[in-house]
């Protein structure tokens, strides 16, 4: 939504103040700096969403849901029984939002698309996304499951487990 764009900076819808304030900062010490045009939430990067005849190619790639490090009990080739970390998927609560990421390219033009999170078959999230050619941002979502269980969600040809208590 561009009513929550800072308003004195382009391209900053969707970006968090973090990063709004380093755009801030090196867009003050240079007015001609030129700002990254793949982060936050860009509608139409140019051409003002024109797009006949255009060839896009978005496609996506590395899908990330929340995680957590867990203990595991191994045992090591000695014989001995060892603690060890590891990342897994965090378990999502029911009924309550959580950010599932991913990346999505351009290899083709300028242009956009609408990508979507399903569970299973069900559309469970969908973002309209922007992509200039030979670029790539980085896509956030917010996703709700009403039911426990262990979800398998989709975002193209990507796929991850998410348990839900």
């Amino acid at each position: 939504d561009y009513l929550l764009s800072f308003g004195d900076l382009g391209l900053d819808i969707g970006v968090d103040d973090f990063t709004r304030l380093y755009m801030a900062a090196l867009v003050k010490q240079d007015p001609t700096y030129k700002l990254p045009d793949n982060l936050g939430d860009v509608l139409w990067p140019a051409d003002f969403g024109m797009e006949y005849g255009k060839k896009v190619g978005i496609c996506f790639d590395t899908l990330l849901v929340p995680r957590t490090v867990v203990e595991k009990e191994t045992v090591d080739r000695s014989g001995r029984t060892v603690i060890q970390k590891a990342r897994a998927n965090a378990t999502q609560k029911v009924g309550e939002p959580f950010e599932v990421m991913f990346i999505a390219f351009n290899d083709g033009e300028d242009g956009n698309t609408v990508a979507k999170v399903y569970d299973g078959d069900k559309l469970v999230a969908s973002k309209f996304i922007s992509v200039k050619g030979g670029s790539f941002i980085v896509v956030r979502m917010e996703v709700t499951l009403d039911t426990p269980g262990e979800h398998v969600l989709r975002v193209g040809d990507l796929t991850a487990t998410v348990v839900v208590e």
